[in-house]
């Protein structure tokens, strides 16, 4: 049940026939609190029926997050990726260097003429 001491009643009227806006922005309202909009239209004809419409605001953030967290993670990040991007290409020419290395080596054997000096009659 709502106590009706804690209710505080307000009546704002608003027309808005001039300019054919179906929207009001309604501002300075309190955080952690319920507010009833009662909405009706009127014509020629005269007004129309009430539509209800009720709304709670939410309660503030206290405290807002630094992004300093962030930037840091991303740092880090950033830091690993080029550690192991500098890594593999270390890698990649180790293996390059050494393959040509033994490449040159056996073929350096294959081409060595025999030595004839050991050669028994």
């Amino acid at each position: 049940m709502v106590d009706d001491d804690d209710i505080d009643i307000q009546r704002l009227q608003f027309s808005n026939s001039t300019n054919g806006n179906t929207f009001i922005n309604i501002t300075g309202l309190n955080d952690m609190s319920c507010y009833i909009f009662g909405v009706r239209a009127y014509t020629d004809n005269g007004y129309g029926e009430w539509t209800v419409i009720a709304n709670e605001t939410l309660e503030l953030p206290t405290d807002t997050v630094s992004d300093n967290g962030s930037n840091q993670e991303v740092a880090i990040g950033v830091s690993v990726a080029l550690v192991l991007i500098l890594l593999t290409g270390i890698i990649v020419v180790s293996l390059v260097l050494f393959i040509v290395y033994m490449r040159k080596s056996r073929s350096s054997v294959k081409m060595k003429p025999r030595s004839t000096a050991h050669k028994t009659d």
